[in-house]
């Protein structure tokens, strides 16, 4: 991630916050730790409350990530990280057509929220892409439940598949999200 910012930009110093949230065991510490540049060989200890680092690309562009725990219990304290969120990365596993229910109305919950910014654009993380039961976009869309509050929303939202544990797909994520970033209004925390 780090040489692909670096490259392409060189303006004004930039601070964003990106927010990664889904339910428990859907990847989330995985992304986070690829994003850092961290091996992500086998899978992580379960988040307990939330992982935070903050990425810095030469004097210009620092990036505040905040893995936030997808535990139950952790689910209503979303609201007090996304409230500053530049962007909100949704992961989802894309293998199990059930939990996918469950996170899709803690998607269509965070969407009503006041406390999510009204410009902070959407990536949902389909991951687990290298296992035969991955529904695409479409399967995942409608086991989730969301593809009407996706239609009638004005922010900037978008599906990528990955396999995070390989790093797949997250250069595609990364350059998604920069280009929302570096071409919004936002830029301090």
């Amino acid at each position: 991630m780090g040489a692909h910012v670096s490259s392409i930009w060189k303006g004004e110093p930039r601070k964003f916050v990106l927010v990664i949230v889904g339910l428990a065991g859907g990847g989330k510490t995985t992304v986070f730790n690829q994003l850092r540049g961290d091996d992500a060989s086998g899978p992580p200890e379960a988040t307990v409350g939330f992982n935070h680092d903050i990425i810095s690309f030469g004097d210009n562009l620092d990036i505040q990530l905040w893995d936030i725990s997808g535990a139950s219990v952790s689910i209503p304290f979303w609201r007090c990280f996304y409230a500053d969120a530049h962007a909100l990365l949704f992961v989802v596993d894309s293998t199990d057509p059930d939990r996918a229910a469950t996170a899709g109305g803690a998607l269509i919950q965070i969407l009503q929220d006041p406390f999510l910014p009204g410009g902070c654009p959407l990536l949902i993380l389909s991951n687990k892409h290298d296992l035969d039961t991955a529904m695409d976009n479409s399967g995942l869309t409608e086991a989730m439940g969301i593809e009407p509050i996706l239609k009638e929303t004005t922010r900037e939202w978008a599906i990528i598949q990955c396999i995070a544990q390989e790093g797949i797909g997250l250069e595609e994520t990364t350059t998604w999200l920069l280009d929302r970033l570096l071409g919004g209004t936002y830029g301090s925390f």
